[in-house]
């Protein structure tokens, strides 16, 4: 069978900052991997790896979704987060994170649109009240507050950046938001942006 094109990998355990402690064998930990639009991909898979010999074990389907690109730990709460697409809508996704039966399995909470086309990255700040979404195509950022059971509440803001940096012809002619993050401090968020060629910076409100 044809592998996607391009896989994204998010560890649940203690091997990385973003981690989820795993209820799971000590020598395995959880590892949840996003894909892009590809035929051969139907969803976010689940792995584990063995962290005295890094080895994989074989992936299975955890969660129908088109094109998870990139995936997101809560911080506390045992949900993950995908931006992707669903019925044809770009939508950032929560499943809550529980096991069956010794296997670690995903359930849907809920998801919201994001109103600018699809995301190309997703944070959530250190505090697990908000999360943040960059779409590259609609050189945006858009915000969305979380629920205490880490379930999604509404989409709070949608920020579009204007302009081009034009250094490059074609490809800097318009925003084009690839990343966002947190500082440490959760003072501020950070979206670099192609298009600008400069990284934005936003002052956190979780108000």
């Amino acid at each position: 069978m044809a592998k996607p094109l391009f896989q994204r990998f998010l560890l649940a355990g203690s091997l990385a900052a973003t981690l989820l402690c795993s209820a799971a064998l000590a020598q395995q930990r959880d590892v949840w991997i996003g894909t892009n639009a590809h035929p051969a991909s139907r969803g976010i898979y689940h792995s584990t790896i063995n962290t005295e010999n890094g080895k994989l074990s074989g992936s299975r389907l955890a969660a129908q979704i088109d094109a998870p690109g990139f995936l997101a730990l809560h911080p506390s709460a045992k949900v993950l987060y995908a931006v992707g697409a669903l019925r044809g809508t770009d939508v950032v996704a929560a499943y809550s994170l529980t096991s069956t039966g010794g296997e670690a399995t995903l359930t849907l909470m809920n998801s919201l649109p994001i109103g600018d086309g699809g995301a190309a990255h997703l944070a959530v700040d250190p505090s697990g009240k908000m999360l943040l979404t960059a779409q590259y195509g609609g050189g945006s950022v858009a915000a969305f507050s979380l629920n205490a059971d880490g379930s999604l509440g509404a989409r709070t803001a949608l920020t579009k950046h204007e302009g081009g940096a034009k250094v490059v012809a074609g490809r800097q002619n318009r925003p084009h938001a690839h990343w966002v993050g947190f500082s440490p401090d959760n003072r501020f968020a950070f979206v670099p942006d192609l298009g600008l060629d400069k990284v934005i910076i936003y002052k956190v409100d979780l108000a």
